[in-house]
């Protein structure tokens, strides 16, 4: 089941994409989108996370701030969230001191372009966003303790 949503919150409501598993769930995930926003590709992502078994929430981070990269690292170093995976890790080096005790695993995809997991992008490499999402799901399993 999919749909957009609106998230109260102080200044006015945060449009989001929601995903959740025809079943019960297993633990719940926030996807934080790209540059482009939340658009096509990040509700397939959402969908394909819910299919794992996982509530996948894909919140508009922009909707009153200027857009910004290596969201997903900085907010596990910066905000209380138990985790995060990302796939472009762009410039993440620079800040990698803030983590207070990271769980880091990196993986290099030799093969595959940026955006490699972009459904319907001319950079899409179907074997590589399958064990993406199959490292991201087994993260979330092992670490998000569910």
């Amino acid at each position: 089941q999919t749909r957009e949503i609106t998230v109260p919150l102080e200044g006015g409501g945060m449009g989001a994409y929601l995903a959740e598993p025809g079943r019960t769930a297993t633990g719940a995930v926030i996807a934080i989108m790209k540059i482009w926003g939340v658009n096509d590709t990040m509700n397939a992502h959402a969908h394909e996370i819910a299919e794992a078994g996982f509530i996948c929430l894909v919140p508009d981070l922009f909707w009153r701030l200027e857009p910004g990269g290596k969201m997903s690292f900085l907010m596990c170093c910066r905000t209380g969230i138990d985790g995060a995976v990302a796939y472009y890790a762009t410039y993440m080096e620079q800040n990698i001191r803030e983590a207070p005790n990271p769980l880091v695993a990196l993986h290099r995809y030799a093969d595959a372009d940026h955006a490699f997991a972009r459904h319907g992008g001319a950079s899409y490499s179907e074997q590589e966003a399958v064990q993406a999402l199959a490292r991201s799901t087994e993260f979330f399993e092992k670490y998000l303790n569910i």
